[in-house]
């Protein structure tokens, strides 16, 4: 999670570096040290950054849940896309908000059902999105429904949350019939030119039949045009082998025939190559 903090800090920095938006709506004065271009920042300054933006916030007591809530209501961001293409001061605020949901985390408990009241199509259904996600194990419930969810906006936001959030939520681990609404829903993901890495990550992480996923994964390896995505394909079908303890050899046979296609990129016959290497050094220990 500091990790992904750190990320955001570093995003709201780059925002100030380089779109020069000035920070506006009820968290202003907090991140206005972000409004001074800064450049080749070290990890301790970034940190000592957080920090203080931890303290100010820790310093407004309850009232910071008033304001997350003001600051949620008060714009809207129309699709899941990056806002600060279509409006610098939306972006800039969006990011600032999203670094307070990490600080704050589960104690935004109280503000939940505010959460849940923006899953709208008519209001800022992105930001309650990443507000429950911070909320952890209290704010998963609702995301696990709100894939459900009629405006197929808000289905693919959840959906595309849910895929970045496995195995980094404590004390959370999907249903097998969640799993297989998610691994539905990235599947369906891969057909989407600029959204198909994330179905790929969707089908490997919320597999639940390695024989379905491995073979959904490279069909799609072999009508992929984009060496970068073939790589993906490649690595996130070993991932689910090996997570699964697959014995199914026609895979292997398949990384094999990769590696040696001449056809094929190098870079992708050598990541087929060294992933075959792996799980044949593994599967003989």
């Amino acid at each position: 999670m500091k990790q992904i903090l750190f990320l955001l800090i570093a995003l709201a920095l780059l925002q100030g570096c380089v779109k020069k938006a000035e920070n506006s709506g009820p968290f202003k004065e907090i991140f206005s040290q972000f409004d001074t271009p800064t450049t080749n920042l070290s990890p301790e300054e970034i940190k000592k950054m957080s920090d203080q933006v931890k303290e100010d916030l820790q310093a407004m007591g309850t009232n910071v849940l008033t304001c997350v809530v003001e600051e949620m209501n008060s714009y809207k961001i129309a699709k899941m896309d990056y806002p600060w293409e279509l409006d610098k001061d939306v972006g800039r605020r969006f990011q600032n908000l999203q670094i307070v949901f990490g600080l704050l985390g589960k104690d935004m408990e109280p503000i939940i059902p505010e959460f849940v009241t923006n899953l709208n199509p008519d209001r800022n259904f992105v930001a309650a999105i990443y507000g429950l996600l911070n909320c952890g194990t209290l704010g998963m419930p609702y995301l696990e429904e709100a894939l459900n969810h009629p405006d197929e906006n808000i289905r693919l936001a959840v959906t595309l949350a849910l895929i970045g959030c496995r195995n980094t939520i404590e004390g959370w681990k999907p249903s097998p019939e969640l799993s297989k609404a998610v691994h539905a829903a990235s599947v369906s993901l891969l057909g989407n030119e600029d959204l198909r890495i994330y179905g790929i990550f969707g089908v490997a992480r919320y597999c639940t039949d390695p024989e379905e996923s491995i073979s959904i994964l490279m069909d799609r390896f072999t009508e992929e045009t984009n060496a970068i995505m073939r790589v993906a394909f490649i690595k996130l079908s070993a991932q689910v082998y090996r997570e699964f303890s697959y014995s199914d050899k026609s895979f292997l046979a398949t990384l094999e025939e990769i590696a040696k296609e001449e056809n094929n990129e190098e870079m992708v016959r050598k990541v087929a190559r060294n992933v075959l290497k792996d799980i044949t050094e593994k599967n003989s220990e």
